[in-house]
């Protein structure tokens, strides 16, 4: 307002730049627990649910290959699950469905097919969030598109693999 001006800028600065003058290594990130926790016997259940299922010992990563509502954003904030495919052959992995919307199921079921991707199925990630966090924190990792699922993870403590889109 006018009674109440701001104070003069002596310099400034595009927010995008500040990695290039601050925390540029991951040594100079703070190391800080997790914030979040999930129900420890639901964690529990999902993780022997998936050693089960998938009869491997492998790493368990969760996967979502899109963020974003409108089609603009998709189109910004996505992927197909073909763009994935280096990592989704990787041996090793087990595979968890996260991401959210009416046809995921059927394409990463046709992914696994192509791929010959060790797969078990996830909790739906528009439903129960708490059902979601458990199971983000009884995976060894995720990999997603800029979307909650990240920001979950984070909160979890649980390692991921953010793709974001160019600014």
């Amino acid at each position: 307002t006018a009674a109440n001006p701001p104070p003069s800028a002596t310099a400034a600065l595009p927010i995008g730049d500040l990695p290039r003058h601050y925390r540029q290594r991951e040594a100079d990130f703070p190391a800080r627990p997790a914030f979040l926790a999930a129900d420890r016997q639901a964690v529990a259940d999902w993780r022997a649910r998936w050693r089960d299922a998938s009869g491997a010992g492998g790493t368990v990563v969760g996967l979502s290959w899109r963020g974003g509502v409108t089609p603009g954003e998709r189109r910004r904030r996505g992927a197909t699950l073909e763009d994935w495919s280096p990592v989704l052959r990787l041996p090793g992995l087990v595979w968890v469905n996260m991401q959210y919307g009416a046809d995921a199921a059927a394409r990463f079921a046709a992914a696994a097919e192509i791929y010959g991707m060790t797969v078990v199925d996830g909790p739906d990630p528009a439903g129960d969030l708490d059902a979601l966090a458990a199971a983000v924190a009884a995976t060894d990792a995720v990999a997603s598109m800029a979307n909650t699922l990240v920001h979950l993870a984070g909160g979890l403590g649980r390692p991921c693999l953010a793709v974001v889109p160019a600014a």
